[in-house]
């Protein structure tokens, strides 16, 4: 066994030094960038992994593009554009399904197929020439500023009895009880809203009634009512956001967005509550006041959940705000996780970590007194497993996944584990030193067993240089299970400690990930400035980290525009299927313009993955594959850096 007996060495390090993170501007949403500025920049360093025939490239900067404002109407390739008829500030959207065989032809056939979409929009934009302001607005789709006054006015949370501010809001959420009680209002108060949430039963209980028929929701006008009923509880989403009014590619509902915003809510509050606990409520009063059994953090969680989904930030009426670009993106991408970026070897020993822990045992003595010392004596003490009630763990940080242990028959789905890191990261407290209070918490987890709760115990381990500590999770679904817990977890951190060289090696990597990442620059990329990769099998995804200087208003615009044209792209992507082909690709591209010059979105997926870029000013069609090809095959090659997989199973 372990030399560790009963708990972790532990150490004064309340003088540690801590990293900073470091903050990186985009500047390719400031910066204009004309045709001449960008064709220095379009030479790459030779690699052998991309050999590309020589072709006519198709330039996506066109003549004098600095001075010209004219947009290009979007292409239509067998799939729906959100540029028609939604938008005239998305300059290009395109799509199309191609089949290719063999490595070799694959960067040239992109390449054609890109110019010929690229072709087809100049065609269109020379025959319609729509004009494209400087200034976009990414929330109510028109021209009026993006600032301070409009982020407080039309964004911002607000619970106060005003009536024009309410319904000023660009986005509101519900939650009432099938009797019409109110439960939770993201802005105005609980008299406010009272009228509201008997007009909304009113509604539903006439569907049910007398069309016998669910209500689910009305579109009009800019404006979009969803209602979930998941009786006895209603969820509720108005919306003013002119993203959320365009469907999906390929799906038939053109309230899908809001619906998975919906369902992460309800989500939450099985979580928190279970249904078996909802239902008995409800059951014995149909006016019961759920808000009775939901604490003061559960309505922050809510908050922040409904900002974040909605905008990928939080902001309240004070002007304090937190970005969340990788909440927002992992929802866009059907709920991935993102995973931290460490060496292989580094996650592997991690990993070794947590599945030695089912192994821990602990010398179980008798209760008589009498019997211990016969056990004693005779040398037959028994042995107990301390984590044999341990059915999850998770190392996270910052709300990334260091490593994941589960049963071999059993795993939890990426809406749970969202629901989790989301839980733990809103309960934990910034200590003063060292000593983080451990937590107990109860929690459902809806989509493994919404029955009954897991009890989550909670360690953070602060390491030198290291600004944010690497939380401990462990999942138990034993309630009594607190000691032995807080034992492995004492184990775990003693045997990250032991060896301070490897302590050193998490540290530095940890702290690398955390400031700019260095793909881009070690792999001569000189057009892409920004890119998500997505892993389908895993439903896991890697990106750049997202940071901007400036004030609120100038951060919080920048981090909308990325959201929103990456959103465009996820929404806008092609979903007819290709079978038996695996080398079947497709691709999606729009270009925007902004008042710091164009940017062009590009998304290229096959049955493995996703890849989604930013790239800044102008370039050739043929630069552009080249370097997104180049990044692909990186994270295919290092993706045991970049995700956890299915985890270490016991």
């Amino acid at each position: 066994m372990d030399p560790y007996e009963g708990g972790a060495p532990t150490s004064n390090n309340s003088h540690r030094p801590r990293a900073l993170t470091s903050k990186l501007s985009f500047s390719f949403l400031q910066q204009k960038v004309t045709a001449s500025d960008s064709s220095s920049n379009l030479v790459t360093n030779p690699t052998t992994a991309v050999t590309l025939a020589n072709a006519n490239q198709a330039d996506i900067a066109f003549p004098n593009e600095a001075d010209d404002t004219s947009s290009l109407h979007p292409s239509y390739s067998n799939r729906y554009s959100l540029a028609s008829g939604t938008s005239p500030y998305l300059s290009a959207v395109g799509s199309s399904d191609e089949e290719f065989e063999g490595e070799n032809i694959e960067n040239s056939e992109l390449t054609s197929l890109f110019q010929n979409l690229m072709a087809k929009d100049s065609r269109r934009g020379d025959e319609n020439g729509i004009s494209t302001p400087s200034m976009h607005n990414v929330f109510t789709d028109d021209e009026v500023p993006l600032d301070e006054s409009f982020l407080m006015k039309r964004v911002a949370l607000e619970k106060s009895d005003n009536l024009d501010t309410f319904k000023g809001k660009l986005k509101h959420f519900f939650i009432l009880s099938t009797a019409g009680k109110p439960i939770y209002s993201m802005n105005g108060s609980d008299g406010l809203i009272m009228g509201y949430m008997g007009l909304i039963t009113t509604i539903v209980s006439t569907f049910h009634e007398s069309l016998k028929s669910e209500f689910h929701h009305i579109s009009q006008d800019k404006f979009r009512l969803v209602v979930m009923d998941r009786n006895p509880l209603l969820l509720v989403a108005a919306t003013n956001v002119s993203s959320e009014l365009v469907p999906c590619s390929g799906d038939n509902s053109e309230t899908s967005i809001i619906e998975e915003q919906l369902r992460t809510i309800y989500n939450y509050i099985l979580a928190v509550l279970s249904k078996p606990v909802i239902c008995k409520n409800f059951d014995r009063r149909m006016n019961y006041d759920l808000r009775n059994i939901l604490s003061h953090q559960d309505f922050n969680m809510l908050d922040s959940l409904c900002m974040k989904l909605t905008y990928g930030f939080t902001l309240s009426t004070t002007g304090e705000y937190e970005m969340d670009n990788s909440f927002y993106i992992g929802a866009m991408l059907n709920n991935a996780i993102t995973c931290a970026k460490i060496r292989k070897s580094t996650r592997a020993k991690l990993d070794a970590i947590l599945i030695s822990c089912k192994r821990l045992k602990a010398k179980q003595h008798s209760s008589n007194g009498s019997l211990i010392i016969s056990d004693k004596l005779l040398g037959s003490d028994k042995e107990r497993f301390i984590a044999s009630d341990l059915l999850f763990g998770f190392l996270t940080i910052e709300e990334k996944v260091l490593s994941y242990l589960r049963p071999k028959a059993h795993h939890l789905g990426n809406e749970d584990i969202r629901t989790l890191l989301s839980t733990v990261s809103s309960s934990l407290q910034v200590p003063e030193h060292d000593d983080a209070p451990e937590l107990w918490i109860p929690l459902c987890m809806p989509n493994f067993n919404d029955s009954g709760f897991l009890y989550l115990f909670v360690k953070q381990l602060f390491l030198p240089t290291l600004a944010s500590p690497i939380i401990i999770i462990l999942l138990s679904g034993n309630k009594s299970s607190f000691y032995d817990m807080k034992e492995v977890a004492n184990y775990i951190t003693y045997r990250i400690k032991r060896s301070s060289a490897f302590c050193r090696k998490l540290s530095d990597e940890l702290v690398h990930m955390s400031t700019s990442t260095p793909v881009l620059r070690e792999l001569g990329i000189s057009i892409i400035r920004h890119f998500i990769y997505k892993r389908k099998s895993y439903n896991q995804f890697y990106m750049d980290n997202l940071q901007f200087d400036g004030n609120m208003s100038h951060v919080l615009r920048a981090s909308s525009h990325v959201n929103h044209l990456y959103s465009n792209l996820a929404r806008s992507k092609t979903s007819i299927a290709i079978e038996g082909i695996s080398s079947a690709k497709k691709l999606t591209y729009t270009r925007w313009q902004l008042e710091g010059g164009w940017l062009t979105g590009f998304l290229l997926q096959d049955e493995k993955s996703e890849f989604y870029c930013i790239c800044g000013g102008s370039g050739q069609a043929q630069m552009i594959i080249e370097e997104s090809l180049r990044i692909i095959r990186w994270c295919e090659r290092y993706n045991k850096r970049l995700f956890v997989g299915d985890g270490v199973t016991f």
